[in-house]
């Protein structure tokens, strides 16, 4: 609803298209169509390519754009069920696959590990198999290295 422009006096057509699938995503897979078959998805058009009709606004369009402001900072920022957050937690993925890398722990004996671990990479969450073979990422270890590379960008932002 949020995202429709018709609540803001715009209704469009032709904003989608049938193209090729970019990638099968864990929706698509779990709803059993995961087949090479059916390797078609919705993309949509570019802005200049809509047909637009003017119809009864709902929202001003300053209250749209807010909605859509906000939107896009729930998707980056939103608070995860995480005890003790991260400095890159849901910012990274795998460079191999694409997946999200998930943050996860094991304890040894003397300390509890926390690494970043590609979905991918899980055999237990895919019908085939593992589809990634990427190592679990040290949390401290990456952490360490984009915090250093933050403060590098603070000090000489050029």
């Amino acid at each position: 609803m949020l995202r429709n422009p018709a609540y803001k006096g715009t209704a469009c057509f032709g904003k989608t298209q049938v193209a090729p699938r970019q990638k099968v995503t864990k929706p698509f897979r779990l709803s059993g169509r995961a087949s090479f078959s059916e390797n078609t998805s919705q993309h949509e058009r570019p802005r200049e390519e809509w047909i637009e009709v003017p119809v009864p606004a709902i929202v001003t369009e300053e209250t749209f754009a807010l909605a859509a402001e906000r939107l896009t900072d729930n998707k980056r920022f939103a608070p995860r069920r995480t005890i003790e957050p991260s400095i890159v937690q849901g910012l990274v993925s795998c460079r191999k696959c694409g997946y999200a890398l998930s943050r996860t722990s094991t304890r040894t004996s003397a300390r509890k590990i926390h690494y970043y671990r590609c979905l991918g990479a899980d055999s237990w969450r895919h019908l085939g198999g593992s589809v990634c073979d990427s190592r679990p990422i040290r949390q401290d270890l990456l952490d360490e290295v984009v915090w250093r590379e933050v403060m590098r960008l603070i000090e000489d932002p050029r």
